[in-house]
C-alpha cells in the first residue's frame, strides 16, 4: 500500500467517524423522551396504558374483583327472585366512592373517560337498586346489567394497567419527605 493510500484510507475513517458520532447523538436525542416498550402490552393492543405504581394497581384491581363479586351476588340473588338483595348489593356497590376520592394519588392519573366511566356505572348500579326496590320483575334485571356492565366493556377495551412511571416513583418519593 503507497503512502497516498495510506493516508486516504485514513482520511475516510476520520470521515466515517466525524458523521458517525452526529448520527448517534441524533438518534440518542430522538429517543430521548419516548416511553420505554411495555413488556406486558400484547402485540396488536392499542389500549391506553395507564401507568400506575404496584400499590395503586393492587388497589385498582382489588376494586375491579369488588365489581365481578357484587355483579356474581346480584345474579345469584336475581335467580333466586331476591329483589331485596339484589337492590342492597347494587346499593352497596353504587355507593362506593370512586377511585380518586378512596385513593387520592389516583387523581390526575386515571384519564378523565375512566373516571366519566367509572361515573356510569355507579350511577347504573343505583338506578338497578331503585328498580328493585321498587319491585322490577326479575325479567327486566338483564337490561339494567347491561347498562352496568357496559361501562365495564368500555373501560377495559378502551385502557389497560402499564407499568410505572419511574419518574412518577421518583416524584411520589419526594413527596413523601
Amino acid at each position: 500500500m503507497s503512502l497516498s493510500s495510506n493516508s486516504k484510507a485514513r482520511s475516510w475513517s476520520r470521515v466515517a467517524i466525524a458523521l458517525w458520532i452526529p448520527t448517534v447523538a441524533v438518534l440518542i436525542w430522538m429517543a430521548r423522551d419516548r416511553p420505554l416498550p411495555d413488556p406486558q402490552a400484547q402485540a396488536g393492543d392499542t389500549r391506553e396504558g395507564v401507568g400506575l405504581l404496584p400499590d395503586e394497581t393492587e388497589f385498582v384491581r382489588r376494586r375491579m374483583r369488588e365489581n365481578l363479586v357484587a355483579l356474581h351476588r346480584i345474579l345469584d340473588a336475581a335467580a333466586k327472585d331476591d329483589m331485596r338483595t339484589v337492590a342492597l348489593v347494587a346499593t352497596h356497590a353504587g355507593n362506593l366512592p370512586m377511585l380518586g376520592q378512596q385513593y387520592p394519588s389516583l387523581r390526575g392519573i386515571i384519564p378523565p373517560p375512566w373516571t366519566q366511566l367509572g361515573r356510569m356505572v355507579h350511577t347504573e348500579l343505583g338506578n338497578l337498586a331503585r328498580a328493585a326496590r321498587r319491585g322490577m320483575p326479575v325479567e327486566e334485571l338483564p337490561e339494567h346489567l347491561a347498562r352496568v356492565t357496559s361501562g365495564c366493556v368500555s373501560c377495559h377495551n378502551t385502557y389497560r394497567i402499564a407499568p410505572e412511571d419511574p419518574e412518577r416513583r421518583a416524584r411520589a418519593a419526594r413527596r413523601r419527605r
